[in-house]
């Protein structure tokens, strides 16, 4: 089926009672209602280091399934923000990926003071099938448009139809003040009947 209407809306906090598109400050806009843009979104921490959250949202079945994210960096102005008008943008050339269908903000996974983005694709094939693959893009982010070759580092899956990716996340867990990526794997082990999650912590990344 077709998506009715992608793209992702920003209300302002602090209210209360029932909200509607009309309340919203900022929209971002899809040029495809196939696409799924906004089918993951994080907002902040800061990924260019200016002092400002930025939004970061997906669109994993773009492009017959390959994927794609979107990056706006912050202050975000009312109004609405269309497809050109984001400030980077971060594309496979692995067909059929999902590229973004998890997606996650690292505050620093490294000790140099800038953020990560990482980035989950269930359906790369690369390794076995639908094993899946971890792209993590480290020493922030700035404008642009980027490919999964651009990636800083990688967290291959190994079972088929693992699937890792398929939801990410990267929290700091072990207290050391670098954050770490938390992988999610419907399928983790030989077998394919028990999924997982698995740890990669900062500094090894």
């Amino acid at each position: 089926g077709e998506w009715a209407t992608a793209g992702v809306r920003i209300y302002e906090g602090g209210g209360n009672g029932t909200l509607d598109s009309g309340d919203q400050l900022t929209y971002l806009d899809s040029s495809s209602s196939t696409d799924g843009y906004g089918f993951e979104v994080r907002i902040g921490p800061d990924l260019n280091g200016d002092g400002y959250g930025d939004v970061v949202a997906s669109a994993p079945f773009a492009s017959s399934e390959t994927g794609l994210v979107r990056v706006v960096f912050g202050p975000l102005t009312d109004g609405e923000y269309e497809y050109s008008e984001v400030d980077a943008t971060f594309t496979s050339d692995v067909a059929s990926e999902y590229f973004g269908y998890g997606i996650a903000i690292g505050r620093d996974m490294d000790g140099d003071d800038l953020a990560e983005l990482v980035i989950g694709a269930p359906g790369n094939s690369d390794n076995d099938d639908y094993a899946g693959w971890i792209y993590v893009y480290g020493g922030g982010v700035r404008a642009g448009d980027f490919d999964n070759g651009d990636a800083t580092s990688n967290i291959e899956g190994t079972y088929s139809f693992g699937q890792i990716g398929f939801s990410v996340g990267a929290p700091d867990l072990d207290s050391d003040g670098l954050s770490d990526v938390v992988v999610a794997a419907i399928n983790q082990d030989a077998d394919q009947n028990a999924g997982g999650a698995s740890v990669s912590y900062g500094g090894t990344i």
